[in-house]
């Protein structure tokens, strides 16, 4: 449950994505003794002290913007992921999530969809999807939760 609270009140501080650039410190900010409110020009994110913004260069591959659990949880450190992908003016949340969906379900090992919820997330009807997979034959399961939004042409994926 305490999962759920925590992925809901990130998704609820979501007004919009999309930048690949670090926050600056004078974007992170206090939020509470507990978290830190990270903002940027095109969304914020409300998350734990024991989170930090794992930058570009750390990467292993090309996510735009990537926070993560200082510490190790069973070996692996949780992340927030967000990235964007050019779409038609016309796409909405709700097609990028099943079309993404679509895609995850073929390309990766083991894809195994746990649940669906629609809901509605800065006025555009979309998904919240769990599921298990692996990127790899030697990797590990993974347990996945992602959501969509559609800016400006432009499809991002949490």
């Amino acid at each position: 449950m305490k999962r759920i609270f925590f992925l809901t009140g990130i998704l609820f501080l979501l007004s919009g994505c999309g930048s690949s650039d670090a926050p600056s410190e004078e974007e992170v900010r206090s939020g509470d003794s507990d978290h830190i409110l990270v903002e940027k020009e095109d969304y914020s994110l409300l998350l734990p002290k024991n989170w930090e913004f794992f930058s570009p260069s750390q990467q292993t591959s090309h996510k735009n913007s990537v926070f993560r659990k200082r510490e190790p949880h069973k070996g692996t450190y949780p992340n927030i992921v967000q990235t964007q992908e050019d779409i038609s003016p016309q796409t909405t949340a709700l097609e990028l999530a099943k079309g993404s969906l679509e895609s995850e379900s073929t390309t990766l090992l083991s894809f195994q969809k746990i649940n669906e919820d629609t809901l509605s997330l800065s006025g555009q009807k979309t998904l919240l999807v769990e599921f298990t997979a692996r990127e790899g034959s030697e990797k590990r399961t993974l347990r996945f939760w992602q959501t969509f939004l559609v800016r400006e042409k432009k499809g991002i994926i949490f």
